[in-house]
């Protein structure tokens, strides 16, 4: 929950990346994008929930179906919201690839190949990749590794593309003459 704020100025971030557009190219991928991370840390706040029914069936020891099911109506109502933000998410990431395709956006093209469905694609690799040990921490990190790699692109790219813009325009010549008859 901490890192709602975060997310919410790297997606304004984002938003301001993508406003050079017109303006309905913009605003969905943010809103989704915002609403999403508004609300992913209420949702993977309840895997605790989760936990302590399955740890409650299992310290009773009770072999009540109803008590047993719990668990399950746990995890099929925690994977209604988590299907809602891989929706948006994949939204977002077609509508932001629309965008920057159509040319009118501050991320240079090849910005299409890392969206952030893409990075999530990334991130799970990753997090499976890595073997042993050095693998362990990065299993639940999925989705970190996949904001954090797609940000990180982000804000590359529009600092690269704010310093080229201020050095075109420093680079322009300038006539102090004022104007001619």
């Amino acid at each position: 929950m901490l890192t709602g704020p975060l997310y919410l100025a790297a997606c304004w971030h984002l938003y301001r990346g993508l406003c050079p557009a017109r303006r309905l190219l913009p605003f969905p991928p943010f809103l989704l994008l915002a609403t999403g991370f508004a609300l992913a840390p209420f949702v993977h706040g309840s895997f605790f929930y989760w936990g302590q029914a399955a740890k409650a069936v299992h310290d009773s020891g009770s072999g009540s179906p109803v008590l047993t099911a719990l668990p399950g109506d746990f995890a099929t109502v925690l994977v209604i919201p988590y299907a809602l933000l891989l929706a948006g998410w994949l939204t977002a990431s077609l509508w932001m690839t629309v965008a920057i395709l159509r040319g009118a956006t501050s991320f240079p093209r090849w910005m299409c190949a890392a969206t952030p469905l893409v990075c999530i694609l990334i991130g799970q690799l990753l997090a499976k990749g890595i073997p042993g040990p050095a693998g362990v921490p990065l299993q639940g990190a999925q989705l970190s590794l996949a904001n954090l790699a797609f940000f990180t692109l982000t804000t590359i790219t529009l600092w690269n593309a704010h310093r080229r813009t201020a050095a075109s325009a420093s680079a322009m010549p300038q006539d102090h003459a004022g104007p001619r008859p």
